[in-house]
């Protein structure tokens, strides 16, 4: 019989994993596991490649031990192949090596750092029970999206704080002093002020200039200097991936927000990007879409004090018939 979950993990962490696999079949998931699954006698790739094809989910218990096992790679490179939706849980916070990276950048995590283990564990099975039984998952958007997990935060933006444009005023608090008498004129000014007040509005005038000019050429937001993809991409679950130019502000930059602005079915994302300390580069992303359609989103870069980007759009069409590059 097929099993519905299957469940890839580092032999370094087969107590976890076994416990994962325990709690999800009390909850009514089947799963697959090594070597429980692979009959005597059987080759083993062939068996596990077998499970992959009839899996609906896989489950990644990521560790540094998963993070550097060769077996792990190859499973969830076989699941991206095929479809098959991948739930990390993580279960040591340590960065993904360029590997997994690859495949799992823009993965929905469901974090298991805090004991204790099992109430994570419940988390899961109640997740993978809700893609499993939900008749309108989500089938199209970043790969691995999953419907009742959410990816590690970005923070909220900053508080707000209006940076007016150039040569633009904006609104100020302006003092108005209390008006003279009908019957009492105010007296003209002297020469002597006359002068002065004018080099003061000058000397403002200037303070103003300048400090419009800073705020502009260097606000401290991140900035999108380019986005990367490709025009048209075939329908399907294999991920097409793309990339955003950055010059970040004055913090790190954390990733980037994605909002749906036209489309037939896709859903928002976010996606971390592993490039803290550079002050400009470029972060990878990974969009699939199974039904033809044309999509525009809107990037908007995150940085660690929570200030955002100015969006930057780009569209795509998925259509049939194109080939896999």
């Amino acid at each position: 019989m097929a099993q519905s979950v299957f469940i890839s993990y580092s032999h370094a962490d087969k107590g976890t994993a076994d416990r994962v696999c325990a709690i999800l079949e009390a909850r009514g998931l089947s799963c697959w596991i090594a070597p429980r699954n692979i009959l005597p006698g059987a080759d083993w790739g062939a068996s596990i490649i077998d499970a992959i094809n009839e899996a609906r989910v896989m489950v990644l218990v990521y560790s540094a031990a998963s993070n550097h096992s060769h077996q792990v790679r190859r499973e969830v490179e076989r699941a991206v192949a095929k479809g098959v939706a991948i739930i990390p849980l993580r279960v040591e916070s340590v960065p993904l090596g360029k590997t997994l990276e690859y495949f799992l950048a823009t993965a929905h995590w469901l974090d298991a750092f805090t004991p204790p283990l099992e109430a994570h564990i419940m988390r899961l099975a109640d997740a993978v029970r809700a893609f499993l039984d939900a008749p309108d998952r989500d089938t199209t958007g970043p790969i691995l999206a999953m419907k009742g997990l959410s990816p590690p935060p970005l923070p909220p933006p900053a508080a707000a704080t209006e940076t007016l444009p150039v040569g633009r005023p904006g609104p100020a608090a302006v003092s108005t002093p209390p008006a003279l008498p009908a019957a009492q004129a105010a007296p003209p000014p002297s020469p002597a002020k006359k002068g002065l007040n004018k080099r003061a509005i000058l000397g403002i005038a200037a303070a103003l200039a300048a400090l419009l000019y800073f705020s502009a050429s260097g606000s401290g937001n991140p900035e999108i200097t380019g986005i990367t993809f490709p025009s048209a991409i075939p329908v399907g679950p294999q991920a097409i991936t793309g990339s955003i130019e950055f010059r970040a502000g004055k913090s790190d930059i954390l990733g980037a927000r994605f909002v749906v602005v036209e489309a037939t079915s896709f859903s928002p994302f976010d996606v971390r990007a592993p490039v803290a300390g550079q002050k400009e580069g470029r972060f990878n992303f990974a969009l699939y879409s199974v039904v033809p359609q044309r999509v525009t989103l809107e990037a908007r870069l995150v940085d660690a004090s929570g200030k955002l980007s100015k969006p930057r759009r780009f569209s795509f069409e998925a259509k049939r018939g194109l080939p896999w590059r």
